[in-house]
């Protein structure tokens, strides 16, 4: 019950932010039911320790937390060392946060996109929301249940799972599927959104789909290829059918 709670809090990590804390917040409120299983319940000094301590600062992928939380979650119901479980919430932040980005902001919205971008073509713009709503979200709900059972199963040894086959093989997969079904999503777009426009509107869409690239590079010089090319043919796409 507490596991189910906890999961099911993790969708709020973001929810409130701190200047100073970050994700703090979200963390503390995450964490906050697998913590009511220490000695004296929601009213022992276990309890509030270990909470004072969940709302230090942290920052990682939001996806990707739930690692970490099980793995504090667990190290806390074990009576660890204060001192070690903040060396250890120092310590993973910047792994988890890499491992994220190259597998979510890289890999899956990339794919996502370029898939919902197809079937509104194919489809219809109802077909694409809900292609990108169903890849995205069932990919991630995946991960943050894992990833909170992973934490809690092995604790400071939670690396284990980040560094197994399943995970990598993941990350590698979705780096090179991303630009292949950007490149697969992109003339059959482009054929749709340019047949019945004459060459000055042809041309007028190309020109804003540049300039909107051009634009992105300029302003986050950090977003991917696969990104930027998925930004243009959605921009495109947009100035296609108001123009019609």
């Amino acid at each position: 019950m507490m596991f189910l709670l906890a999961f099911l809090r993790s969708f709020t990590i973001q929810a409130s932010w701190n200047l100073h804390r970050l994700q703090a917040t979200g963390w503390s409120v995450t964490i906050e039911p697998l913590l009511r299983l220490l000695p004296g319940g929601k009213h022992g000094r276990s309890y509030r320790d270990s909470m004072s301590r969940a709302c230090q600062y942290f920052n990682s992928h939001p996806f990707f937390a739930n690692f970490a939380i099980g793995a504090v979650a667990r190290a806390e119901l074990k009576g660890v060392e204060p001192e070690d479980v903040e060396k250890f919430r120092d310590a993973i932040k910047g792994p988890l946060g890499s491992l994220g980005d190259r597998l979510i902001w890289v890999g899956l919205l990339p794919i996502a996109s370029s898939m919902g971008l197809l079937a509104t073509v194919v489809v219809s713009p109802v077909a694409g929301v809900i292609t990108f709503l169903f890849v995205f979200n069932v990919v991630h709900v995946v991960i943050r249940f894992w990833g909170l059972r992973a934490g809690l199963r092995h604790g400071f040894s939670v690396s284990k799972a980040l560094h197994g086959r399943i995970l990598q093989s993941s990350v590698k997969f979705g780096e090179s599927a991303a630009p292949f079904v950007l490149g697969l999503a992109t003339p059959v777009v482009a054929e749709q959104l340019l047949s019945d426009l004459d060459v000055g509107a042809r041309v007028a869409a190309v020109v804003v789909a540049g300039i909107t690239v051009v634009s992105l590079r300029w302003v986050l010089p950090t977003v991917g290829v696969a990104r930027l090319g998925t930004a243009a043919i959605g921009v495109a796409l947009i100035i296609g059918g108001l123009w019609l």
